[in-house]
């Protein structure tokens, strides 16, 4: 078994994934890793022969754990709408203060 990262498995703009060669019938099932906003992959695999293919990076067990650690024990939440917005009401009150400083008092 190995660690294996793969890179633009899906083409820009999004599409058909391409394991660029490799074997998923010899992936170990529910290894992989596929991290939101990214266009790869992290896999266990038990392929012997890994295509020669500058997309595919044999990776370490620490490596793959980590990944795992990040994207599927700990993933980073993402904010809610309503999160955002009071982030964003909070930025724009912030903003106005510091008009209001540089103007004197002027900005509304």
């Amino acid at each position: 078994m190995q660690g294996i990262k793969i890179i633009n498995l899906l083409p820009e703009g999004g599409g058909v994934c391409d394991y660029k060669g490799l074997d998923i019938d010899k992936f170990v099932p529910g290894s992989q890793i596929y991290p939101p906003n990214e266009r790869t992959c992290y896999v266990i695999t038990n392929q012997d022969s890994i295509p020669d293919n500058k997309d595919i990076i044999v990776i370490t067990t620490d490596k793959y754990e980590e990944a795992r650690q990040k994207y599927v024990v700990n993933p980073e939440r993402v904010p809610t709408l309503e999160e955002q917005q009071k982030q964003i009401d909070s930025l724009q009150t912030t903003v106005l203060g510091i008009m209001e400083q540089i103007a004197g008092g002027a900005a509304k």
